[in-house]
């Protein structure tokens, strides 16, 4: 039986001819217009022909496309994608619009699709149909009102005669690469992501040409890195600062991981496990790995993937240092208003500032990468085709929730097979990946260790002892924190840390902090630096904080205490006691009580981890403890099986992208809101607004700012707070309420409480 998958390469129409409807070149034109255009004014005044919006598109994404090894299909998908603009009903649009007249929105899509599609078949009808309002469905039928048989020869006549350079075009036929065809036959999934990163390409270079436009600038690309220079930079930078910190017992095993991942640089592109434990610097090893790997390989960025917003804010500050900050982009969930996809004149220019990820080094989030990955709107799926060629780190893997993993690690191999990607994976609790599906399945796919012998590494970095303790109520919870001059506290839910922070502020607790993501950026930063000051001279610090503290955050206490959680979160958090061993031994406890929630997601592995750990005789640190846990609970959770995931990755298959886009790493959306009380927030806000209101497209750089400013908020709490909140820009809301200088946002507030 035929896949409707592979009639698309053997059944495709070449299209009808030209008709006898043609008309001449200037018929398309609006009256008194020398030349069809593609944009309004912009800043200066002018209007954007449309001749040079398509063939300066086309350079911008043949660019792109020989990344992806098929230069000349995004060529003449840029040079063609807005051919639809030529005729009189659009450039009348233009017209009206520009001069604040509501008039419908014409089609111009889908003529520049079907030409296309005469060269580059299905797929490329996707590519530039999609390239405004997102990706379509394979076989998704037209609209009546933009199938016009009669008008897309007209387009294509007037294009011929606009863009004489379509002639041998259109002459030399078939565009499509040799490995799509094979992949529509071998790994349809395969073929799924070649048409998302050309339309990547696709899109990237219309907003960049676009914004150029609108700017009265020329389109800015970064120039491509120099690695090696910028490997010996980070050398350097790093040995003047290990040289000026305090000696550490465990130094010498850094030293060896660091030696292993230099080591490890030299082998081909691939996929890499780097197990190592907290405190092993293993966060700045993965990058000097990263760094040679590249400058080895001739790779093209690095791209971290870490799980929280606190650790991009804490790495990306730590790669500035190392790296410069001019070569260090942050960009992540936290403000991203091109996410409306708005394309109307005005403010809706802000989604010309989209990010792009063009940088040598990007600090992003998981969810940022992966749904990003899988979306079909261009304002996410633009920067893709910065994913080839990449070495991507994914930092702290454990935090990936198991429910969505066949159809990253699905991703993930396609990105490594067929894109010249190298994933490293990095983590303390490294898990099985190996074992499921997707990688099991592929006979090709090889991972490869970085480190020879974790557990050495593990047992040289055991830093402290682990009690399992129950308590009875929160009350006790902070009779434990109070007893303790330094001391952590990391518990499941926001509503439990600010219950216990609330309850100690109570007791006029000294040296009393709190950290969650209902506080911005920039105060959990300052927290964490008000920490790290009153631990290193000695001063009382009783920390209360959310699970963002227990991966990668460089912290060190003496005493831990957790609420029970899965194996791989109390192993994360266990790093943060005793982390510099200067201590003969620190002191991890567990807590277990009726009060202290526990998340849905963390049910099965809570009781998979008090089967495997909470015996004595375990060790939560075991490397072959940790994969005997890891193999038990994806069993248990039959994540192969996962009915979501199966859904998704057959709609993969079948290249139905509106379906793929619903795929979200988080079941509960998120809105990002800039607290406007926030020091500076205000100012940034009114920046934005003045080159708006003045016609300009501010550069991605300035809505970056606002994550300083930065809370997301559950979508399901918004109806309590809506009171508070405005949308004083395109997609930016603002939080107009009261912010509590120790907890933050509170979801649960009236107007009238008294906590404010």
């Amino acid at each position: 039986m035929t896949s409707p998958l592979m009639v698309c390469f053997v059944c495709f129409s070449t299209g009808s001819s030209v008709g006898d409807g043609v008309f001449a070149a200037d018929s398309v034109l609006a009256e008194g217009m020398a030349e069809p255009w593609a944009h309004s004014c912009n800043i200066r005044g002018e209007r954007h022909c449309l001749v040079d919006h398509l063939r300066g598109t086309a350079e911008l994404a043949a660019g792109f496309g020989s990344e992806l090894g098929w230069k000349r299909l995004c060529y003449v998908a840029g040079l063609v994608h807005d051919v639809g603009k030529i005729v009189r009903p659009w450039q009348d649009y233009l017209l009206a619009s520009e001069a604040g007249v509501s008039v419908a929105t014409i089609n111009h899509k889908t003529s520049g699709a079907n030409l296309f599609a005469r060269l580059a078949r299905e797929p490329g009808r996707l590519m530039i149909e999609g390239h405004h309002s997102g990706i379509p469905d394979f076989g998704e039928p037209a609209s009546e009102e933009s199938t016009n048989p009669d008008r897309d020869s007209e387009v294509e006549t007037a294009a011929r005669l606009l863009l004489p350079e379509l002639d041998d075009i259109l002459a030399a036929g078939d565009l499509i690469p040799d490995r799509w065809s094979q992949w529509s036959r071998a790994d349809p999934a395969a073929l799924e992501m070649a048409v998302r990163m050309s339309h990547s390409a696709l899109v990237d270079a219309d907003f960049l040409d676009t914004a150029a436009h609108f700017n009265a600038t020329q389109a800015h690309l970064a120039p491509a890195t120099d690695f090696a220079a910028l490997h010996a930079r980070f050398t350097e930078a790093l040995g003047q600062e290990l040289s000026g910190r305090r000696p550490s017992p465990v130094d010498a095993l850094r030293a060896s991981l660091l030696e292993d991942c230099l080591t490890a640089a030299d082998c081909a592109p691939g996929i890499f496990r780097l197990p190592a434990p907290t405190g092993s610097g293993k966060t700045i090893s993965a990058v000097a790995f990263a760094l040679a790997h590249a400058a080895r390989h001739g790779l093209r960025r690095i791209i971290v993937a870490v799980p929280f917003l606190s650790i991009t804010e804490q790495n990306a500050a730590v790669y500035r240092r190392l790296i410069g900050d001019e070569n260090v982009v942050e960009h992540h969930s936290g403000v991203d208003p091109a996410s409306k996809d708005r394309t109307q004149s005005g403010l809706g220019r802000v989604k010309y500032g989209a990010e792009n990820w063009d940088a040598p080094f990007v600090v992003t989030t998981t969810v940022q990468l992966f749904e990003s990955l899988f979306s079909n709107r261009p304002s996410r799926t633009r920067k893709l085709h910065r994913l080839a060629n990449a070495v991507i780190i994914l930092d702290e893997v454990q935090a990936i929730p198991p429910r969505v993993l066949p159809v990253i690690l699905d991703g993930l191999r396609i990105l490594q097979q067929h894109f010249g990607a190298t994933i490293v994976l990095s983590s303390a609790t490294q898990p099985a990946w190996d074992l499921i599906g997707p990688w099991k399945q592929s006979k090709r796919l090889e991972v490869r260790d970085i480190v020879g012998d974790p557990t050495r590494l593990y047992t040289g970095l055991r830093r402290s002892s682990v009690e399992w303790a129950m308590v009875d109520s929160l009350a006790s919870v902070a009779d434990m924190v109070t007893a303790e001059p330094a001391v952590l506290a990391i518990v499941n839910t926001t509503a439990n840390a600010r219950d216990v922070a609330l309850e100690l502020r109570d007791r006029a607790t000294e040296g009393l902090f709190h950290l969650s993501t209902r506080m911005y950026a920039g105060h959990r930063r300052a927290v964490l630096s008000q920490v790290r000051e009153r631990l290193a001279v000695g001063l009382p610090v009783r920390l209360v904080s959310t699970q963002l503290v227990e991966a990668g955050v460089d912290l060190d206490f003496p005493v831990v205490l957790r609420s029970l959680a899965p194996a791989e979160n109390l192993s994360q958090a266990r790093g943060r006691c005793n982390r510099e061993g200067h201590l003969a031994s620190g002191r991890f406890v567990v807590l277990i009580s009726p009060e202290l929630s526990i998340l849905d997601a963390y049910q099965v592995g809570v009781a998979k981890t008090r089967q495997h750990f909470e015996a004595p005789s375990v060790d939560l640190d075991a490397p072959d403890a940790m994969r005997r846990y890891y193999a038990d609970l994806y069993a248990t959770l039959d994540i192969d099986g996962f009915q979501e995931a199966r859904e998704i990755q057959d709609a993969r298959r079948h290249l139905r992208y509106r379906r793929v886009a619903e795929f979200r790493m988080i079941r509960d959306d998120a809105t990002t809101v800039v607290v406007a009380s926030a020091p500076g927030a205000e100012a940034v806000l009114t920046d934005l607004t003045r080159q708006m209101d003045a016609g300009a497209a501010p550069a991605p750089d300035r809505f970056r700012r606002l994550q300083e400013f930065s809370v997301s908020i559950p979508t399901a709490a918004l109806p309590r707070v809506a009171s508070y909140l405005v949308e004083e820009l395109p997609g930016i809301w603002v939080w107009r309420g009261a912010y509590d200088t120790l907890t933050g946002i509170s979801l649960d507030t009236t107007p009238h409480d008294s906590v404010w």
